[in-house]
């Protein structure tokens, strides 16, 4: 396989084939434009004015309508239909068991087969009833720089109920007590 093989074979290689697409839709719909313009010009100086231009306005949309029509039908390309997803959410929301389908909405884009966005029910984070012991740290830290005594001192007694934590604890209770002394 040569290189421009692998790189169209790539998300880079479906970006180039949407921006061709977009290129060539531009160019035609342009050239579309300046032939209509120039059919309802002359149009204007026929003495049936603009029901001279009628039937290209009309032979344009019909051309238009069956670009579009062969758009929308993809012969080749089955049309896959997953099983609907479920998310079990707490608080028993949704239906006995508590399992929320998820809707999954569908995406065309010419020329390519739908694609299928999932939609993902996060359940809200409630805060823990025991906090960890980095997160009692992180908040020792805090009020003991921002000279905040009682604040840490608080933080360490809970702290000191965690198993594991008591010794850092009560070394940090002694640096409690220095500063406290020094101001």
């Amino acid at each position: 396989m040569n290189p421009l093989d692998w790189i169209m074979k790539g998300r880079f290689g479906a970006a180039a084939r949407a921006g061709a697409g977009f290129v060539t839709v531009s160019i035609v719909g342009a050239i579309g434009l300046v032939v209509l313009a120039i059919v309802m010009w002359a149009a204007s100086l026929t003495p049936f004015g603009l029901w001279a231009a009628l039937p290209v306005i009309a032979a344009a949309g019909l051309v238009a309508f069956a670009l579009w029509r062969q758009g929308q039908t993809v012969p080749d390309v089955p049309r896959q239909h997953p099983a609907p997803l479920s998310l079990s959410l707490p608080g028993g929301v949704g239906g006995a068991d508590g399992a929320v389908p998820i809707q999954t909405p569908r995406v065309k884009l010419i020329g390519m087969p739908a694609a299928l966005v999932a939609r993902v029910h996060r359940p809200i984070a409630e805060a823990p009833a025991i906090p960890d012991a980095d997160a009692l740290k992180r908040r020792f830290d805090q009020a003991f720089a921002a000279g905040q005594f009682d604040d840490a001192d608080r933080v360490l007694k809970e702290l000191a109920l965690l198993p594991g934590q008591a010794e850092w604890a009560l070394r940090k209770q002694r640096l409690v007590r220095q500063q406290r002394a020094r101001s």
